[in-house]
């Protein structure tokens, strides 16, 4: 069996609902049914040794069990946290994955965190934490190597910003040598409903900056706009967003769900991405973008494909000053042509990339396609122009601040001013960070000046 496993946390309403959205297209891409069986072509379960075969590379994320002698199951590697149990008992009571999940790996609270950082961080979210670290324990024991924890939460709403960083910080405590990276929505002025999401977003950000190795920036802004632009989709609701998140995050996955070349791991993609370790907020793009409604009526090539996972309106974060540290390309076809897609990929320099990160453009090639088209392509960038996400929220919570507005409903839970002000000087470095990167010049030296320079350091 294939090692390297990853543990999923989906915390809080939204969390839970691209999590679900998620284990629904792996189950999908996968062949396995409603209860987690591996399906054949007659559409019956396979024995036990050919199941474990054909997913060997799905074990990253499944867990098989032999509940019956006959089939392996295969069983989400993921745990579901909620404050309040109604999202849970609808993913329950679901006909597509409410029998994939372990029932025992449900947990959920009474009161819920009533859009309040403080009450998912603090105080209603805190008394969870022991039951979601035996959760944890027991997942690693079944896991050959655990390589990392993978988070979907919201930094906008109460749990997934309070519960969800809480869990990031226990996670990179507890286990230091395992990477911790997250899939996190940020809230847009246009579509969030929560008037203190400003706060809940910096807030959480704040932890994100100190305790997680890399977190793909989901703008609700961008997403609503791609559904209402590409998608053809007026007045899109939940399930659009999270089938639009729910494909990206297969695509960013796929190499550690199927055979293919390169970045075949997590570590080694953040390797290739991460460039400074505070600068770790990836921008993520998927080309095409369909539903499968209108999935089998197209037919791109690797230009189109490539132009598209590049186009600024196909991001899924807003940006406005658009600079590329670095990038991964992950192309899905059954028969891919590699020489093909790296050509046309040398004819893509557009001066996004900064000058003095060379070979900053790295491939993955992956022998699997996609449910929603033949060929596909995610990009997976670190780009600093997240920094206007950054840069919008920071606007927002200090018009807050400054007035002292709905300061008394985190007061009451414990917290400090002090928290406030350290969390938006914290984004305020960030941002000035990424802008450093940005205006930074590149100087070359020749190999001669390196060398002496090198020699006359050593006397």
């Amino acid at each position: 069996m294939v090692g390297r496993e990853i543990i999923s946390l989906q915390v809080g309403q939204c969390g839970n609902q691209i999590g679900s959205a998620f284990w629904d297209s792996l189950r999908t891409e996968h062949c396995l049914n409603t209860q987690g069986d591996y399906m054949s072509g007659t559409g019956t379960p396979c024995a036990v040794e050919e199941s474990l075969v054909e997913l060997e590379y799905a074990s990253v994320f499944f867990n098989p069990t032999m509940e019956d002698p006959q089939v392996a199951r295969h069983v989400p590697r993921s745990i579901l946290i909620d404050l309040e149990p109604g999202v849970l008992d609808f993913i329950r009571g679901s006909s597509s994955v409410g029998q994939l999940f372990r029932p025992d790996n449900f947990v959920t609270g009474v009161n819920g965190a009533g859009s309040n950082f403080a009450k998912g961080h603090y105080t209603e979210g805190a008394e969870l934490l022991p039951s979601i670290e035996d959760l944890v324990r027991m997942e690693i024991e079944k896991c050959e190597c655990l390589q990392s924890f993978q988070l979907f939460h919201s930094v906008g709403g109460g749990t997934g910003s309070g519960l969800g960083t809480l869990c990031a910080l226990h996670l990179k405590d507890t286990y230091p040598d395992r990477l911790v990276s997250s899939y996190s929505v940020y809230p847009g002025p246009s579509t969030s409903t929560n008037v203190v999401a400003p706060y809940n977003a910096v807030l959480s950000t704040h932890q994100l900056i100190e305790n997680s190795d890399a977190s793909v920036l989901l703008d609700n802004e961008a997403l609503n706009t791609i559904v209402g632009r590409c998608l053809k989709i007026q007045n899109a609701n939940y399930a659009n967003l999270n089938s639009l998140i729910s494909q990206v995050i297969c695509g960013c996955t796929s190499s550690l769900r199927f055979s293919g070349t390169l970045n075949s791991d997590v570590r080694k993609m953040l390797v290739n991405l991460v460039s400074f370790p505070r600068l770790h907020f990836l921008n993520v793009s998927q080309a095409p973008l369909m539903t499968l409604q209108n999935s089998d009526r197209t037919r791109l090539t690797y230009r189109e494909v490539i132009r598209g996972a590049n186009d600024p309106q196909q991001s899924f974060a807003t940006l406005e000053e658009s600079k590329v540290l670095a990038a991964c390309y992950i192309f899905r076809e059954d028969e891919i042509t590699e020489y093909a897609v790296e050509k046309e990929l040398s004819k893509h320099d557009d001066g996004r990339f900064v000058e003095w990160i060379p070979s900053n453009v790295q491939t993955a090639f992956i022998s699997h396609a996609s449910q929603y088209s033949p060929l596909s392509c995610t990009s997976i960038s670190n780009d600093c122009g997240v920094r206007s996400v950054f840069d919008r929220l920071v606007g927002q919570f200090s018009r807050f601040f400054n007035k002292k507005a709905y300061l008394h409903a985190y007061k009451n839970e414990g917290m400090d001013e002090m928290e406030f002000i350290e969390a938006a000087k914290n984004m305020k470095d960030l941002i000035v960070e990424y802008q450093d990167r940005v205006d930074a010049i590149y100087e070359p030296t020749s190999d001669a000046e390196d060398y002496d320079s090198d020699s006359s350091h050593s006397e």
